[in-house]
């Protein structure tokens, strides 16, 4: 009973999209398309998101909210652990980037905001990238 339950499940499914082959080729308008398109997202001056993460460090499964504010070359992400100090703050203005651990009572003042960015999430983004990113 419930294999056939769940071959008429399958068989109703809609059919999956079927993507072209080849090459393809470029289109001449590329450009001018995504300047429209993206017209809107240039004129923001500041945003703030929070963004669930699940993932590992160092072999260990961690479940994180990063909290954050951006600005014109600036930025500040927190990623707050599900209970206890958060696992990193880190603040960036133009060039100067601050990454403090809370846990560990550590902290890097003064950095370049892509290297320290980098150092924790992997993404070498300078204070300016992190808006327009966003």
């Amino acid at each position: 009973m419930i294999l056939g339950a769940a071959i008429g499940t399958v068989a109703c499914a809609p059919r999956l999209t079927k993507l072209p082959s080849g090459t393809g080729t470029p289109a001449t308008d590329f450009a001018p398309v995504v300047a429209e398109a993206t017209d809107a997202c240039r004129r923001v001056q500041s945003l703030s998101a929070e963004i669930a993460v699940t993932g590992s460090i160092g072999g260990d499964r961690a479940r994180v909210r990063l909290v954050a504010g951006f600005a014109p070359a600036a930025g500040r992400i927190e990623a707050a652990a599900p209970f206890g100090a958060p696992l990193f703050i880190f603040v960036a203005s133009g060039a100067d980037g601050t990454l403090f651990f809370p846990r560990d009572d550590r902290v890097v003042e003064h950095g370049r905001p892509a290297e320290l960015l980098e150092a924790v999430a992997g993404v070498p983004l300078a204070a300016a990238d992190l808006l327009p990113t966003m």
